[in-house]
């Protein structure tokens, strides 16, 4: 992993057309490792499955709901799925 102080990726990229709700909201919670839920692992599992279920074509799903999906089964696994989906960052760091 890079040596880049957390917080100051969270200022920059806030700042910037990287900007969003999500970023400015549980970027500093994961700053701070803090996982309390504001939704769930455990109920984003539960949407993307039914996401993945709505979407099935005859050449798969789309990729980035599998791979989230992935990565949030991983969060869960980690940690446990009532933590917030701020907790995915588990997955990242994990190794």
């Amino acid at each position: 992993m890079l040596d880049i102080d957390p917080q100051l990726v969270v200022d920059v990229c806030s700042t910037g057309a990287g900007g969003s709700w999500a970023l400015t909201n549980l970027g500093p919670k994961i700053v701070q490792d803090d996982f309390a839920p504001g939704f769930k692992i455990k109920d984003m599992l539960k949407d993307l499955r039914l996401v993945t279920e709505s979407i099935a074509t005859d050449n798969g799903y789309f990729q980035g709901t599998a791979l989230a999906a992935n990565k949030f089964l991983q969060s869960e696994q980690l940690g446990g799925g009532d933590q917030g989906t701020q907790a995915m960052i588990r997955a990242y760091r994990h190794k």
